[in-house]
């Protein structure tokens, strides 16, 4: 009878860790199985990722790289340097300031700053860099700028605004006006240049240009000179028609 009893005991025993080690497998199956499907999910989330951008993502987009106004000083430094050695016809400084440093020749300098006729009317009296605005290239240390300068000519009263786009990098010494760019690059520049904070500023500019051009009418036979128009027979309407350079390259 004692053995008899020990035998039963032993297979109860038994018959337990069988169950206990049946019911610890199915449980781990099905917590395999849940972490299974829950990666799936997430693989299935990261691809719809690479969907089109909605308006919403777009516009997340230009928050993570606006445009700012006079962010860099240095930046500001170098465009007014550029723009009086243009003044000045001063080729050494801009072949420390632009890249290529043959970028300008005398020849082309005197010509943008008298015109390229006689008659003196596109004579430049000066410039003067008002606010540079920016946005991040896809490099370290590049920017995108755009730079707001008031020109005056000689024959006007009235100062003409316009909008000079630039690539500037920074090299090892200091900040410099890049006229060479990957056509990555290029891409970017144009799609950052579609972005309404841009695309608001230019028309801001345009603006103010009219009103200038509309108030001068010396002003006005500047522009309608430059575009090769005659005063007397061509009747302005809009910006656009005489070339604000709201977005000059």
């Amino acid at each position: 009878m004692i053995k008899l009893y020990w035998k039963v005991v032993s297979f109860l025993l038994l018959f337990a860790v069988v169950v206990f080690l049946g019911l610890n497998f199915v449980k781990g199956t099905n917590k395999k199985e849940a972490e299974l499907e829950s990666t799936t999910e997430n693989i299935s989330l990261m691809e719809s990722v690479t969907e089109p951008l909605t308006t919403t993502e777009a516009e997340s987009l230009e928050e993570e790289n606006p445009l700012l106004k006079d962010a860099i000083f240095e930046i500001n430094k170098l465009m007014e340097w550029f723009f009086q050695a243009k003044f000045d016809c001063d080729i050494e400084t801009l072949q420390q300031i632009v890249s290529p440093s043959n970028e300008y020749q005398a020849e082309r300098l005197h010509e943008e700053r008298y015109g390229k006729d006689e008659s003196g009317l596109l004579e430049i009296e000066s410039y003067f860099v008002k606010s540079c605005y920016s946005k991040r290239g896809l490099l370290e240390g590049t920017f995108f700028v755009w730079v707001l300068v008031e020109v005056k000519y000689v024959n006007a009263e009235t100062t003409a605004l316009a909008l000079y786009r630039m690539y500037v990098c920074k090299g090892e010494n200091g900040y410099y006006i890049n006229h060479e760019i990957s056509e990555e690059e290029a891409a970017y520049r144009d799609e950052i240049s579609e972005m309404e904070d841009v695309q608001k500023l230019i028309e801001e500019v345009n603006q103010q240009f009219q009103e200038a051009v509309n108030q001068d009418e010396q002003l006005k036979n500047i522009v309608l000179t430059m575009e090769g128009t005659d005063s007397k027979s061509e009747e302005m309407q809009s910006s656009e028609e005489v070339q604000s350079s709201a977005e000059v390259q």
